[in-house]
């Protein structure tokens, strides 16, 4: 501001000296006509020059500002994991106040070597036997942590094959279900379980099992796989899971 005030002072002290110059003619003094050029060519070359910086800081500016602005634009969320897109997925139509109250590892433990564990609907899991690679459908009881055994209750025993969506469990039986020794136990080699209402059908064809799965919810590919191939799917890219 300093610096302008004083390049303007000197153009006008430079033309007001020249404008003297002017009206003497042959009386100016050489001293004064060199002055008044010198004092007027400082001012305005003063003035340029305070103006070319004052530009070059603007252009500098804009850049900064839209590379400020790029910056906040790129600027998102983390995106969702696989795992955390299947949890919700799963959790979809489960009571918040429920999961509320859950383990927070209820969904991400993936159990031991000698006891693999698969998350289902909460609080449904499956616990497979690493020797037959059949599993067993559970209930998390909520009495202790998922990694202790008191926390699991034992449902179904004797999957050989299933698959699961948010709504409902299909599963092919092994041929020697002890629950089919049970006369109070529907009988069949396949079975649907309702996670919402805990309700066990089975069925003796497997065709039968499909008609009844469609009315229940079961909307993806109808077909089964071997627990341990689930819970590798299910567990897939997570670093802890074994």
């Amino acid at each position: 501001m300093i610096s302008a005030i004083i390049s303007i002072a000197l153009i006008l002290i430079g033309l007001s000296l020249l404008r003297d110059c002017r009206r003497k003619k042959r009386h100016a003094s050489r001293v004064e006509l060199i002055f008044g050029i010198t004092a007027l060519v400082s001012g305005a070359f003063f003035l340029a020059l305070l103006s070319g910086s004052k530009i070059m800081d603007l252009l500098n500016r804009e850049p900064e500002k839209t590379r400020n602005k790029s910056q906040e634009k790129q600027i998102v969320a983390p995106a969702e994991t696989a795992l955390e897109k299947r949890i919700k997925y799963l959790q979809k139509y489960v009571p918040p106040e429920s999961l509320a109250d859950a383990d927070p590892r209820f969904s991400t433990y993936a159990g031991t070597a000698s006891s693999p564990r698969l998350p289902l609907v909460f609080p449904y899991e499956l616990r497979m036997d690493p020797e037959d690679g059949t599993a067993i459908l559970g209930i998390h009881t909520g009495e202790a942590p998922v990694d202790r055994p008191n926390s699991f209750k034992p449902l179904i025993n004797g999957i050989e094959k299933a698959n699961f969506n948010n709504r409902c469990l299909v599963a092919k039986m092994t041929a020697n279900d002890d629950k089919k020794d049970d006369e109070n136990t529907p009988k069949g080699e396949y079975l649907l379980f309702i996670f919402s209402s805990a309700t066990i059908t089975r069925f003796e064809t497997e065709q039968k099992l499909w008609d009844e799965a469609d009315d229940a919810g079961f909307d993806i590919e109808e077909i089964m796989y071997a627990p341990k191939i689930l819970r590798e799917h299910y567990f897939e890219d997570v670093i802890d899971s074994i």
